[in-house]
């Protein structure tokens, strides 16, 4: 049986944050399979930053319940022009074309989007170079306009989250059919224990 796998990727350090195996016995090249999974995806990483991931099982902490809350988001505020409005201001996500972050990972169009599909694999992240300090909830502040330095909270971007599980066992399945209807049986696998049962879990 012909194996493949999808891993995310954090470009920056070169880091692998998520891997899943799968099989399809009759198939060589998934290529077309990733190519099925590349809006369910993105589709995924928009509602993320939407439910500021809370989508991925992971809820990002808001500015009120970090650091940020002393110094970051009033100069933020001040700069998106929503002094008044402080209260909307979202982690991760800016205004007036000031975004570099949440649009690699919304958009596959994006420079800094990473959405590479193989014969036997699809590497999927960002390359923007500070991401894995927002994943992670390492590091901390650059040095900005007297702004006290702060460790930087986590806030996951990466995880796959049960949506882009289903959303992959999905694109599978009807692959599989599809390649059933003209070769006959297929079986198809997920050889990841714990990746196969979240997504039973989640049917």
């Amino acid at each position: 049986m012909a194996t493949a796998f999808l891993q995310v990727i954090d470009e920056a350090t070169g880091e692998i944050q998520t891997r899943v195996d799968l099989a399809i016995s009759v198939v060589e090249d998934f290529r077309p399979v990733w190519q099925r999974y590349k809006t369910p995806w993105y589709r995924t990483r928009q509602r993320m930053f939407a439910t500021q991931g809370r989508s991925t099982g992971a809820t990002w902490p808001g500015y009120e319940q970090t650091a940020e809350r002393e110094q970051y988001r009033w100069i933020k505020a001040r700069i998106t022009g929503n002094v008044g409005r402080i209260h909307r201001l979202k982690p991760l996500r800016w205004e007036n074309g000031k975004e570099r972050l949440a649009p690699s990972l919304m958009n596959p169009r994006h420079p800094d989007a990473i959405y590479t599909p193989r014969e036997r694999s699809l590497t999927i992240g960002t390359r923007v170079p500070y991401a894995s300090n927002h994943d992670k909830g390492q590091g901390y502040s650059p040095p900005w306009r007297n702004l006290r330095r702060y460790r930087i909270p986590k806030r996951p971007l990466l995880r796959l989250g049960t949506a882009a599980l289903v959303s992959l066992n999905e694109v599978v399945s009807e692959h599989a059919a599809a390649c059933a209807a003209e070769m006959g049986r297929v079986e198809v696998g997920f050889s990841t224990d714990a990746v196969a049962r979240r997504l039973r879990v989640s049917r």
